[in-house]
């Protein structure tokens, strides 16, 4: 593994190794930008999901995107109890 950083939580190789071995490679070239905001590790249980729900709670339909998230909960609720 270069440059000693660890693996992920499913002992994938994180993505910011990439970009250290992409920086070395690029020299000054490399741009960036950096934001605030909230990081999800999507090699994670539900982590992927978790960063989808994220982004659609965070759009405008976001109203929508709760109403479609009800209705999918009250359906897997109905077929669970045999109705």
């Amino acid at each position: 593994m270069e440059h000693g950083e660890g693996r992920g939580a499913a002992g994938v190789a994180a993505l910011g190794e990439r970009h250290a071995v992409i920086a070395q490679e690029l020299g000054n070239r490399l741009r960036a930008l950096e934001v605030e905001g909230r990081r999800y590790d999507i090699g994670a249980r539900f982590g992927l999901l978790r960063a989808q729900i994220a982004l659609a709670m965070a759009g405008q339909l976001r109203d929508e995107v709760l109403a479609t998230m009800v209705e999918a909960m009250a359906e897997s609720s109905r077929s669970r109890e045999g109705g």
